[in-house]
């Protein structure tokens, strides 16, 4: 890989960490992707270019193509790396509490029913967004 593919996969590491983790992560876990993405071959279809160029100019339009894609192409490249992102953050000792289970009250109902609107409502918008591309 040149200089530019390198920088490339170092930001795009930044954007699906912080989009996966509400956080800017640690050099550690861009290193991982790099790594993890220098070793597999993906199969890209032209649409996931454009998806992934699109998430690199527009962060804020990643969860609305996430969700999209959940419901529309689940196999796709996009939602790969976002899984393969999110292994990778599982297994920083850090990070670890933002994937264990805890202990909350019965009125947490109420939070997970307001995200599954919201998750509805995106894979919504998601949808639209995926045919207009």
């Amino acid at each position: 890989m040149d200089e530019q593919q390198l920088a490339d996969l170092e930001q795009e590491a930044g954007i699906l960490a912080n989009y996966l983790l509400g956080k800017k992560p640690n050099q550690d876990v861009i290193d991982l992707y790099m790594q993890a993405m220098q070793t597999v071959a993906l199969q890209y279809l032209p649409k996931d270019h454009k998806l992934m160029n699109l998430v690199t100019r527009k962060r804020f339009l990643l969860p609305y193509i996430d969700a999209g894609l959940g419901i529309s192409y689940p196999n796709s490249v996009v939602r790969y790396k976002l899984l393969l992102m999110s292994a990778i953050l599982e297994t920083q000792p850090q990070y670890a509490a933002l994937f264990l289970n805890q202990k909350r009250s019965w009125l947490y109902l109420f939070v997970i029913g307001w995200v599954g609107v919201r998750s509805v409502w995106k894979a919504m918008i998601g949808w639209v967004l995926l045919k207009l591309i």
